[in-house]
């Protein structure tokens, strides 16, 4: 009985034809699924897990969709295929593997995940913990750059009607 709680069962179907994603997961006695097009996912990152060893750190890879975040897995596994099966993926869907250590990153700090972000620089890089801080506060300074000014609020007009005047 344990063992049907913590299992967990993944089917992800890419289409080439219909340029979907279908996809399922069961974990536990959990069950989720949906349909993603091609062109919603942005990238395809390596995500790894906070608190991994060094040597052989644990890792998933993570569909980044203009939705938010899609793990092809509930759980990390230590594991060097990991980066070679995100860059087939990528090459299928025609995403470049250049701007996908960006993109996760990026990703990782819009959605308020710092210590994440850190952790996959200093991974990635080799670079210190201030280093990896400074550029985390570089991507989001710049992210806050780019985003556009608010709309004005539309301003609303009282008109007084005089007797006679509808």
């Amino acid at each position: 009985m344990l063992f049907a709680l913590l299992s967990e069962t993944s089917d992800f179907v890419f289409d080439a034809g219909t340029r979907r994603l279908a996809w399922s997961r069961r974990v536990g006695l959990r069950h989720r699924s949906g349909m993603v097009p091609f062109e919603e996912i942005e990238q395809v990152v390596v995500r790894t897990v906070l608190g991994g060893d060094a040597v052989a750190p644990s890792q998933r890879l993570v569909l980044l969709t203009r939705a938010g975040e899609l793990p092809l897995t509930a759980s990390y596994t230590p594991g060097d295929e990991h980066e070679a099966n995100a860059e087939r993926l990528r090459a299928f869907l025609g995403r470049s593997q250049g701007d996908a250590f960006s993109a996760s990153v990026e990703n990782l700090v819009s959605a308020g995940r710092d210590m994440d972000a850190i952790r996959e620089l200093r991974l990635a890089r080799g670079i210190s913990l201030s280093e990896a801080h400074d550029e985390v506060a570089r991507i989001r300074a710049n992210a806050h750059d780019r985003q556009p000014p608010p709309r004005p609020l539309p301003v609303r007009q009282k008109v007084k009607h005089g007797p006679g005047q509808g």
